[in-house]
């Protein structure tokens, strides 16, 4: 999303689960935590982790319509002020999550590790020799869809689950 206080102070926020990070075009980086995101109101922490506002904390409250957020924050930086307070808004981007480069799986049997490559995973599983293309076919935080072709036995399988909310796993996963 797009989050931004004020007219020209704007960030890029990228939430997947409960966890994300906020980057600015100067430079800062800052680690997110939603404390509540349902369709009416949201709670999200903000600590600012790189940059010239490292050590800034932040808590923003607001409500939600459609793919609209707005509402008040709190902010407080060790050094320079306490409690400061003001008005934010955001813009929910109807973009699709990208995949991540690389993803390290593991089931009952193996693991392998997939690799992001023009636009599909190579798959390179620990017990099995050969490479499997693993094509996305949906990557949302509430669900994760993909297809792979098994190159040793020519099998197509669906993969499906959602992105558990630490954000570093898949959850309710079935082939």
């Amino acid at each position: 999303m797009t989050e931004c206080q004020g007219t020209d102070n704007c960030a890029t926020w990228t939430l997947l689960g409960t966890q994300g990070n906020g980057q600015w075009p100067s430079g800062e980086i800052a680690n997110l935590s939603v404390e509540k995101f349902d369709s009416n109101f949201v709670v999200i922490r903000r600590a600012d982790s790189t940059g010239a506002s490292a050590g800034l904390t932040a808590i923003y409250t607001g409500t939600r319509h459609g793919n609209r957020l707005g509402g008040e924050y709190k902010s407080n930086w060790p050094g320079h002020w306490a409690n400061q307070e003001g008005n934010w808004y955001a813009t929910i981007e109807s973009t699709p999550q990208n995949p991540p480069p690389v993803i390290r799986v593991c089931d009952p049997i193996r693991c392998g590790t997939l690799t992001w490559d023009n636009g599909v995973y190579d798959a390179v599983w620990t017990d099995i020799p050969g490479v499997s293309t693993i094509a996305v076919v949906s990557f949302r935080s509430d669900s994760v869809e993909m297809r792979m072709t098994d190159h040793t036995d020519g099998k197509t399988y669906e993969i499906k689950g959602r992105i558990a909310s630490d954000g570093n796993s898949i959850i309710d996963g079935e082939v």
